[in-house]
């Protein structure tokens, strides 16, 4: 989606900046990716009560770096066996808002409308339908599930390791996604969750095959 039309469906909500790129945008091999990070959008207000641009989602890399942003995510990959190189990382909502996620009050709106632009890159990347989806927030999990899909409380997929993966046919992407959130004052720390953990490895294994 482009910024004209986002800004004609949400007047005054849209930053006129540039979208971030996908990690990785270049050198990219689809048959290497072991699993699919999912932002949900790069607005932010770290550079004194402003935006910083960021040139990679997260600022994983290039102009705006800044490990804040991913460096939890990351810790928690580390735990299942993934590195930098075992994953494409993009967001749901491309475009920056004048609001951080939580206090949005159009970004579920939002993020409909760009489900669809998600899908399609994922398939045309090549990016098999086996390997899965990690949501790193709970907006995502809210946004992508579809009506076959029996909501639950975040804590309730790392208490009960067996609810995961939410099957393809239940959600918009139809891809196995997995709740990897990086919230909650590091209550969702991959340490804490040794079975949920185990879990989330026994998928990607099984994603291989």
């Amino acid at each position: 989606m482009q910024i004209e039309e986002l800004n004609r469906l949400f007047p005054n909500k849209i930053l006129p900046y540039e979208y971030p790129k996908p990690y990785p945008n270049k050198d990219f091999n689809p048959t290497l990716v072991k699993a699919i990070v999912l932002g949900c959008d790069p607005s932010n207000f770290s550079n004194n009560g402003e935006t910083s641009q960021l040139e990679t989602v997260f600022g994983i890399e290039g102009v705006g770096k800044d490990g804040r942003y991913f460096t939890g995510i990351l810790k928690n990959l580390n735990e299942v066996g993934l590195t930098l190189t075992d994953i494409y990382v993009q967001n749901l909502c491309r475009n920056y808002f004048y609001k951080e996620t939580k206090k949005n009050d159009i970004w579920y709106d939002a993020a409909a409308h760009w489900r669809k632009t998600l899908n399609e890159e994922l398939n045309q990347l090549g990016i098999p339908q086996s390997v899965p989806v990690f949501l790193t927030a709970e907006e995502l999990y809210r946004a992508l599930v579809n009506e076959k899909h029996t909501a639950r409380q975040c804590k309730e997929f790392y208490q009960t390791p067996e609810l995961i993966p939410i099957e393809p046919s239940e959600n918009y992407l139809e891809r196995p996604l997995v709740p990897l959130f990086r919230g909650g004052a590091g209550y969702y720390n991959l340490k804490n969750w040794e079975n949920y953990r185990n879990r989330i490895v026994e998928l990607l294994d099984n994603s291989k095959n």
